[in-house]
């Protein structure tokens, strides 16, 4: 599942470059957004369900380290994902310093609120 949501939008933007390049015209950055926020999309799907390893999933020190924060924060990091995903695939549709503000903000949301909440959850879990 992963590799197919990844495959796929990188796929698309590679026809969308060759398109462009033979001379028809398309907005390939607002298609390239999109196809990042299904990405997204699909990958915060899959994430709950990702099991503890060192390939594959939002891997720090502390979900490393225990089972129960990786569990955690996938559940997290999945919800996470699929609503950055959401406001990625939405600023799409808009233009300007709302478009860019809207992708910032789902950055924020699939990496840092993640990242400090599997921070926290670590440390509670020693105390």
């Amino acid at each position: 599942m992963s590799r197919l949501a990844i495959g796929v939008p990188f796929n698309l933007m590679l026809v969308l470059t060759v398109t462009y390049g033979l001379g028809k015209e398309i907005n390939v950055g607002k298609i390239a957004i999109r196809a990042v926020g299904v990405m997204f999309i699909a990958l915060g799907n899959f994430m709950p369900q990702v099991k503890d390893n060192y390939l594959f999933g939002v891997r720090t020190a502390w979900t490393l380290s225990s089972p129960e924060v990786w569990r955690k924060k996938h559940r997290l990091s999945g919800r996470m994902w699929m609503i950055g995903g959401l406001l990625i695939f939405g600023g799409a549709f808009l233009s300007g310093v709302l478009s860019q503000a809207l992708i910032i903000t789902a950055l924020v949301l699939a990496i840092i609120v993640p990242v400090l909440y599997s921070w926290i959850i670590s440390r509670q879990l020693k105390s």
